[in-house]
């Protein structure tokens, strides 16, 4: 077996190796060693960049350059430090008579008794047959550091420190060409906290992921720009790695350099993530609304579902019989109709809806909503057949919240074909309270008005939810639809930030909340567990 090799001499038996007499107090150091040999490996030449020589630096210094190509190697007896280029390593073992050193750049053991690095680590971390010796029997021995090595200590801890910064996490990113659509998306979903923690946390690991649909996964590339963005660097970064994978896996849909729709993309992104999540062969996806209704889905529990899925009710009720037939359709983000406001003296030839000015009259998000889950008449074509009358009936169709999102995408339709944008200002709240929404609600009360003393019913439907939400996006559209830019406004840190490409600048919550939203983009205050 061959342990040592390479410089002067060879041993063709590890036994006669003299590094192999080592006392019960140096054996005790040996799983730290392996342990600190294997993160060198991992990390590549992170630590020589880190630890530097104990001789050739400057200690009257605050700064002294890294010297590369030194060969720095560490002590595997005391903590000195010493380069190989310069002799200093070898210095000190002729000083010291320490016989094992680890060089830092590639993770081996150098043996100066041998003369030669160690490769055959397993054989030499092994211990004796006949070494009896346990921790029981041999005492901790603690080390006490002298001046010099206090000194030291810390220095080296000074070099390793890093300051806390509020800017950690606040990247611009390079427009590569009218993907202003895609950056300001990405922004929202970096400070996405539930997104942010999952890939930050390692939960996708793309240098382990083994599902890759022709050369492509999705998931590791948003691992790739979650590293990026959190890697400290200011400098703007450019996405092209995400682009060019939603360009083959979103085939013509998002290729070129054309303007996008930002919605768009955010839906064709969350179901791509949830295709390489959930196959081992993922499909181009279909860019329509999310999710389908399947039994697969129903109990998906990958990342994009447990994050952004909801669950709506509908209820439709004839009026001939009063038969209510419920259904229930998950969706990843809800669309939220707009009136067709003009501007002061602005023309009305695009109008739809109303004709009114701004000054007189403006939306809010909680209009909307309750437009949303307003009562709709289904007659004429749009009748419903009933399964009581056994015929086609008029009936009342009627939308409420099932089950709430932990992340809460609200989009407004600003746009109408063929080239028409609405206008209208909406105003929306920094924390969305969705208690006058919930299905429970409106079946606990006969005119649908949710009052004080009627929280302890829907307590009583849907045990000890918070159904409040807490503003962290929003992604914004200026211009018109021919000549347009996207730019988003994110929370960061209890303050808040205006992301336009690779520009970032600090805001305020009365800057963000007069901002004419496109998508909105809400959290749960408080997350809710399921009881096992």
């Amino acid at each position: 077996m061959k342990t040592c090799g390479g410089s002067s001499h060879r041993l063709t038996d590890s036994t006669h190796c003299e590094h192999r007499v080592f006392s019960p107090q140096h054996r005790a150091n040996f799983p730290k060693i392996k342990e600190f040999i294997r993160s060198i490996r991992t990390s590549g030449d992170e630590a020589s960049t880190i630890f530097r020589c104990a001789t050739c630096w400057d200690k009257s210094s605050e700064s002294s350059p890294v010297i590369f190509g030194a060969r720095l190697h560490l002590c595997a007896e005391c903590i000195f430090v010493g380069c190989w280029a310069n002799g200093h390593i070898q210095d000190h073992h002729q000083h010291t008579l320490h016989y094992l050193a680890i060089d830092l750049t590639l993770g081996h053991i150098y043996c100066f008794r041998c003369r030669d690095y160690i490769y055959d680590l397993g054989s030499y971390f092994e211990p004796d047959q006949d070494d009896t010796m346990t921790d029981e029997s041999s005492p901790r021995k603690d080390w006490l550091p002298n001046v010099i090595e206090m000194e030291l200590v810390q220095s080296y801890s000074k070099q390793i420190s890093f300051p806390q910064s509020k800017f950690l996490g606040l990247r611009g990113l390079n427009n590569l060409g009218n993907t202003c659509f895609m950056n300001s998306v990405l922004q929202t979903l970096f400070h996405n906290p539930l997104m942010r923690n999952f890939f930050l946390s390692d939960s996708h690991n793309r240098r382990t992921c083994t599902k890759k649909a022709n050369g492509i996964c999705l998931p590791c590339e948003m691992d790739y720009l979650y590293s990026e963005i959190y890697s400290g660097n200011k400098t703007p970064f450019s996405p092209h790695h995400i682009l060019y994978s939603i360009w083959r896996y979103a085939s013509s849909t998002f290729a070129g350099y054309e303007q996008q729709d930002a919605h768009e993309f955010l839906i064709a992104l969350l179901n791509g993530l949830h295709l390489h999540f959930t196959s081992a062969d993922p499909k181009p996806p279909i860019f329509a609304d999310l999710p389908q209704e399947s039994e697969s889905q129903k109990n998906c529990s990958c990342m994009v579902h447990a994050i952004w899925n909801g669950t709506l009710r509908s209820d439709v009720t004839c009026t001939s019989c009063q038969h209510i037939s419920t259904t229930y359709d998950p969706f990843f983000d809800v669309s939220l109709d707009l009136p067709n406001y003009r501007k002061k003296g602005a023309s009305p030839k695009a109008l739809t809806m109303v004709d009114v000015d701004f000054d007189e009259k403006s939306e809010s998000l909680e209009s909307c909503l309750e437009r949303f889950t307003r009562p709709e008449t289904l007659n004429g074509r749009e009748k419903f057949f009933c399964q009581t009358c056994q015929g086609y009936r008029d009936t009342t169709k009627k939308l409420s919240f099932h089950m709430l999102p932990v992340v809460l995408c609200l989009h407004f339709k600003r746009f109408e074909q063929p080239s028409t944008k609405i206008e209208t200002p909406v105003t929306f709240p920094e924390t969305l309270d969705l208690t006058p929404f919930i299905a429970e609600m409106w079946t606990s009360t006969d005119d649908g008005n949710f009052q004080d003393d009627d929280l302890e019913i829907l307590e009583s439907h849907v045990g000890d939810v918070d159904p409040v939400y807490q503003l962290f996006g929003i992604v914004t559209h200026i211009g018109n639809m021919d000549n347009g830019h996207y730019i988003c406004h994110v929370r960061h840190q209890n303050g808040w930030y205006k992301c336009d490409d690779a520009w970032i600048t600090e805001s305020d919550l009365e800057q963000v909340l007069s901002t004419n939203a496109y998508v909105l983009f809400y959290v749960k205050r408080v997350l809710d567990y399921e009881k096992e």
